[in-house]
């Protein structure tokens, strides 16, 4: 008697326990079915807000422009510089790049790497600006991801380059708008039949070259006002004593016309920063008589080895008065604080990679 009183304890037991368990999970499914969406939302979120992607750099570029000064802002404007990638060992460059040397042409990944804002960005984009100002386009702000701006949410850009020659497992290059020792990502080849889109779209504001175009009150400021480069008897015999030491790393002995050619592309996209062009226009409207030779001011670039003296006698008119052997890198306080300026915006943060290119810069940063 006492034992099946215990068996229907049991089973009344049971049956309460089963009871509760189909409650508890429809609770649970009520739960999710109000709160699934927000909830997955959320785990979206915090997923991109933790994302790392594997993404190491597998070479550097290796450049005639040791700094940002006088970077090309699109290499196919400036086709006589040259340069090579260097891939790290650990990617077999020999085997990596094996079949290269068929295409012509190269897109480039690269990270830009002299960011002045990049410890900024670190901290939550707050260093970031949704608008910028690009070089030329008068002061007006437009989207960063209208431009061509280095200063992105991952600073990461795209050019192309001429393929010139594989050899040992580095991929020699022209057509170069990136700092020495820029970091690549990537390399792919260029495939005409994809990659060029000949009906496509740009707004007023691009001229045909891809750069920046704005009216600026009756001073010529634009980079393609400059029609030709004049060399002095002193910098022409410079550059031929130079290439006969064997002082620069990209040109060699015999090679005077690529040279002066090379330099001639870089002086004529005006290397000098907005403010430097500006500072100009200006003295030559209160002057009244800079195309005199004590009245012209000096400007200065490095390129490969050497540091290249110049003037302007006439805004369209480029004098090259001597080229040295540059000193130890090492820019000055003003020179960095202009170059930050320009890149946050005083005057755009494109002048080297605006609207190309990438497109290193352009250079597609």
């Amino acid at each position: 008697m006492e034992e099946e009183r215990l068996r229907e304890e049991v089973a009344r037991l049971e049956r309460e326990v089963a009871s509760l368990r189909r409650k508890r999970d429809a609770d649970r499914a009520g739960q999710r079915a109000a709160t699934g969406s927000s909830s997955a939302q959320g785990d979206e979120a915090g997923q991109l807000a933790t994302l790392s992607a594997p993404i190491k750099p597998i070479g550097v570029v290796r450049s005639p422009f040791p700094s940002r000064m006088g970077t090309p802002r699109q290499g196919m404007l400036a086709p006589a510089t040259r340069g090579w990638i260097q891939l790290e060992g650990r990617l077999n460059p020999a085997e990596a790049l094996d079949g290269i040397q068929q295409f012509s042409h190269v897109w480039i990944v690269f990270v830009f790497h002299q960011n002045t804002n990049a410890s900024k960005a670190m901290l939550g984009d707050k260093g970031l600006k949704a608008k910028v100002r690009p070089p030329r386009l008068g002061g007006a702000r437009v989207g960063l991801f209208s431009t061509r701006t280095p200063h992105r949410p991952n600073p990461i850009g795209l050019t192309i380059a001429k393929i010139e020659r594989l050899e040992r497992g580095v991929l020699h290059i022209s057509g170069v708008d990136l700092v020495d020792g820029t970091p690549v990502l990537d390399i792919k080849p260029y495939l005409p039949r994809y990659d060029s889109l000949p009906h496509a779209a740009v707004p007023d504001w691009i001229d045909d070259e891809g750069a920046t175009v704005r009216e600026d009150a009756g001073k010529e400021l634009h980079t393609g006002s400059i029609r030709s480069v004049h060399w002095t008897r002193e910098s022409e015999e410079a550059v031929n004593r130079l290439l006969a030491d064997g002082a620069l790393r990209f040109y060699a002995a015999g090679e005077d016309d690529q040279l002066r050619q090379a330099i001639d592309e870089v002086l004529r996209l005006d290397p000098r920063s907005a403010f430097q062009r500006s500072l100009s226009a200006a003295r030559g409207a209160t002057d009244g008589h800079a195309d005199t030779p004590a009245a012209m001011a000096t400007f200065k670039v490095a390129f490969d080895s050497v540091e290249v003296e110049f003037a302007y006698p006439s805004h369209d008119v480029i004098r090259v008065l001597a080229l040295r052997l540059r000193p130890p890198p090492a820019s000055t306080e003003n020179e960095e604080r202009e170059i930050e300026n320009e890149e946050d915006g005083n005057e755009g943060g494109e002048e080297r990679q605006e609207e190309d290119e990438r497109t290193q810069t352009t250079a597609v940063s």
